[in-house]
């Protein structure tokens, strides 16, 4: 994968070439329109990014790992400036690979929120993989796994 803007030399060029003739996959980001392009090559390419939800761009994900455990920070990016308060997203379905050395078993999932009192949700985790639904994001919310 070749980042934005980077200059690549001649060598360099060649060398990804060959790579490429020889089966390799080569992505220059400078040929996508974007970067949301991104995400749907590497999933065609079968890469596990780690995280799948069904939210939209409008929320963002930052998972943070403290110690044996995770928390999942999802802001709400999802703004009226007419009302002048945040457009609530329902129903958000996370997935995440679990990181070598993190224990789920025996903890809950806690969500903390300014929007509402904490809650504790159910989860499944499984082949490596972690999935739980948040039923409300008004402007932000931490999911904890404790």
């Amino acid at each position: 994968m070749v980042p934005r803007d980077y200059d690549l030399d001649q060598e360099a060029l060649n060398t990804l070439e060959q790579y490429s003739a020889a089966g390799g996959f080569v992505i220059k980001c400078d040929d996508l329109a974007d970067d949301y392009q991104l995400v749907p090559i590497l999933q065609g390419l079968g890469v596990d990014l780690g995280l799948e939800t069904n939210a939209s761009e409008d929320l963002g994900l930052v998972i943070y790992r403290r110690g044996n455990s995770l928390l999942v920070h999802m802001i709400n990016y999802r703004y009226d400036r007419g009302a002048m308060d945040f457009i609530d997203l329902t129903n958000v379905e996370v997935t995440l690979t679990i990181p070598d050395g993190v224990a789920l078993e025996g903890k809950q999932l806690k969500i903390i929120s300014p929007d509402g009192e904490e809650k504790v949700l159910d989860f499944v985790a499984q082949g490596g993989r972690v999935t739980f639904t948040i039923p409300n994001i008004h402007c932000y919310s931490i999911a904890s796994f404790e």
